[in-house]
């Protein structure tokens, strides 16, 4: 199930005043159950298939209780929403994940209990519904459960299998004889006699070719480009010379050329090229500050006739503003963005609009032409993570002192900018994202978002750019309770002109709906009819490998924000504690031989997930990781107490024999607990203090240096007071 659908919930409610045109219709209501007991739809995934306007289909994947996890259908109307191929017979699911598609199919991966997981393909009947090949024969995957990087290009598309080689490129045209291999990138074996892998990954098309980065023992993972061919695919550029790899992140095309950030052992983190033809890669930028981490810079738009591409680069707390020329190769920090510190820089959304950038710098609307940065808005506080464009007008959610939050507009000039209507008062997490759907079966394009308010809750919103056509569509669960509950309002498709969604009520639970802009024609589409299961978010999500990690009761997820590419990394019903450490995750779960928790380590993939110590060292152990536990010199700071009772202080550099007790400080003692964490202790100056028990000094302020003889209290404020509580 994809917890993505389920845990973005919303809290407190605030006022608006709303009248209805009517009241909301069903279109069928296929529950059997009274009121207060329902059943709800798991939809997992789902794409729009657009090969025209009037043709459109939304695709997902649910279960109706029935027939498990399978592909479903629909046109916005009951009889047009079915369910396409039962893959895997029965009440079993096929768990099919990665919906992209090409014109009028879909293509998406999934295991029918005969093959393993491979690539399938459909043209939305059972018929047309078929595994494209069995490309690792048997029960074996030939397609990863968490690598689904697709690119369509030249009429083929392209994806990452495996069989007989490893890991690698392969492209099909959608038939088993159309299926071949590009290019074997790592053609040598591994430390266990097996074919190793090139891992593609990150694929991006600009203009003739298709960028990824893969990896190979001689050159570690860099950039790598292809055109379809087995000649034409070749590596860029060893930008960290030998087997080292230079991490690239966040690749991004503008216009021709693939801009992308790395590490090339020697500059640091910088800003890299890669342009058309030219099979190099060059360094853009040389004077951008020290130590940075893979997710500093984050790269906006180019703009302008001479080329200004403007970036940010994370500094302390503050996103501040570069610009570099790309004819002339001057790269500068933009005067006016380079404040330091809590009322300093801080640049937030961005979208292109009128061919040029606009952005959110400390919650005013600025625009960038490449030669001028120029402030819109004075005097109201913008979300710069909701900017979005409706017939030629830039729509944002802002607040301006005195008045309540609400939608805004601009034509990207400061007379231009008004508001539409105010809607709510708080935080801007009052208000959904904004969403566009298109002009089309004679419907006007509108937009959609929802608003949490003191007499509905969070409901259905829509607008026209108009004050009298900004209103609260549907109430669907009347009174103050939320009609999306789970964050559904993330998942919005259009679907020829048409919202279609998952909306919660107290008849059907949560199901599929659809809304034409109207009241009347906001609907539920059909009740599909199944027990949906809760999940719990156990652990805050975090930033690793340009992805979202985050663990629930099901175990350890990943995504990129979108619902094809949320998947379950490793399955447990105890993750906890997930953080970045050392360019791996650390986290605590159950060992898998004495299911007893303790610290484990994952480079972001299942097979890298692996348990720090072994089960005879877990097993003496038990771990407690705090939130963003204490790190200096790249070892982490954790306790723990030992099976004869002991509470302790240790420390770890990811390796097993590294990990070791540093000191006991309270022995002996079943009641007491020590942990180490962002609230309960800090760093000066490379050394740890904390606080913590012993039996001589009770409670007292502790410091550490890493060592035995360095792990002392800094001094007994109050003797023999074991309760006292240093702040």
């Amino acid at each position: 199930m994809n917890p993505m659908l389920r845990l973005l919930a919303f809290v407190p409610l605030l006022f608006a005043t709303v009248v209805f045109a009517q009241e909301p219709v069903l279109l069928n209501d296929f529950a059997t159950s009274g009121v207060g007991t329902f059943n709800s739809t798991r939809v997992i995934e789902s794409i729009v298939m657009r090969p025209n306007s009037f043709t459109e289909r939304l695709f997902f994947v649910a279960d109706d209780g029935k027939h498990g996890e399978e592909l479903w259908r629909s046109d916005g109307t009951e009889v047009g929403t079915q369910l396409v191929k039962d893959i895997y017979p029965g009440e079993e699911s096929s768990n099919i994940r990665f919906l992209t598609t090409v014109g009028r199919t879909v293509y998406f991966t999934a295991s029918d209990g005969e093959h393993g997981r491979e690539l399938w393909v459909s043209q939305g009947t059972e018929a047309s519904t078929r595994m494209v090949i069995d490309l690792n024969e048997g029960s074996n995957n030939g397609v990863s459960f968490l690598n689904g990087t697709y690119v369509y290009f030249k009429d083929f598309l392209y994806f990452v299998g495996s069989a007989d080689k490893g890991s690698e490129l392969y492209r099909t045209d959608g038939t088993a004889e159309g299926t071949t291999l590009v290019k074997d990138i790592n053609p040598n074996l591994d430390s266990r006699g097996f074919p190793a892998s090139g891992s593609p990954f990150s694929m991006t098309a600009a203009k003739d070719i298709i960028y990824f980065t893969a990896s190979d023992d001689e050159h570690g993972r860099e950039l790598w480009r292809t055109d379809g061919t087995t000649a034409g695919t070749v590596l860029v550029e060893d930008i960290n010379e030998g087997a080292e790899s230079s991490d690239i992140f966040r690749m991004k095309t503008v216009e021709n050329s693939l801009l992308f950030t790395a590490d090339d052992g020697v500059n640091g983190r910088e800003l890299w090229a890669s342009r058309g033809i030219e099979n190099i890669a060059f360094l853009m930028t040389t004077n951008l500050p020290d130590r940075l981490r893979r997710g500093d810079i984050r790269i906006l738009d180019m703009v302008g006739t001479d080329g200004s591409l403007y970036f940010t680069v994370k500094e302390a707390i503050d996103n501040r503003l570069w610009k570099i020329n790309t004819s002339s190769g001057n790269t500068e920090l933009v005067e006016g963005f380079d404040d330091f510190g809590p009322f300093g820089s801080d640049v937030e959304g961005h979208i292109m609009y009128q061919n040029t950038l606009f952005f959110v710098e400390s919650g005013s609307l600025w625009k960038a032409d490449g030669t001028v940065e120029e402030q819109v808005t004075e005097n109201i506080s913008i979300d710069g993570s909701n900017l979005t464009i409706l017939n030629d007008e830039l729509y944002f959610v802002a607040s301006q002192e005195g008045s309540r939050i609400g939608l805004w507009k601009t034509d990207g000039t400061t007379e231009g900018t008004r508001l539409v209507k105010e809607i709510t008062s708080g935080s801007f997490r009052k208000m959904g994202d904004l969403f566009t759907t298109s002009l089309a079966r004679g419907s006007e394009a509108r937009l959609y978002f929802t608003a949490e308010t003191d007499e509905f809750g969070r409901e259905l919103w829509t607008s026209d750019g108009t004050e009298e056509g900004t209103f609260m569509l549907v109430d669907l669960r009347p009174g103050e309770e939320d009609g999306f509950p789970f964050g559904d309002d993330r998942n919005f498709q259009d679907v020829g002109g048409q919202l279609m969604f998952l909306g919660f009520d107290e008849v059907n639970g949560r199901e599929l709906w659809k809304s034409d802009g109207t009241t009347e024609g906001t609907t539920l589409v059909e009740d599909i009819n199944v027990q949906s299961q809760d999940v719990r978010l156990f652990s805050n999500p975090i930033s690793f490998q340009n992805k979202t990690f985050f663990a629930t009761n099901e175990g350890l997820w990943q995504t990129d924000g979108t619902s094809e590419n949320t998947s379950l990394l490793q399955q447990n019903e105890f993750t906890f504690s997930l953080q970045v450490f050392n360019d791996q995750l650390i986290y605590i779960d159950n060992h898998p031989n004495t299911n007893l928790r303790t610290l484990w380590l994952s480079d972001g993939t299942a097979e890298g997930s692996q348990p720090l110590l072994d089960s005879t060292e877990a097993a003496d152990l038990m771990i407690v990781l705090g939130r963003k536990s204490p790190q200096i010199n790249g070892s982490l700071f954790f306790t723990g107490q030992t099976s004869e009772l002991d509470w302790g202080v240790y420390k770890t550099d990811g390796t097993a024999e590294s990990t070791v007790l540093i000191k006991s400080i309270d022995p002996g003692n079943e009641d007491d607990f020590l942990i180490l964490s962002e609230y309960s202790s800090f760093i000066l100056n490379n050394t740890l203090y904390f606080r913590a028990s012993s039996p001589l000094q009770g409670m007292e302020l502790w410091k550490t240096d890493g060592t035995e003889a360095g792990t002392v209290p800094l001094k007994e404020i109050e003797p023999h007071d074991r309760y006292k509580k240093p702040k």
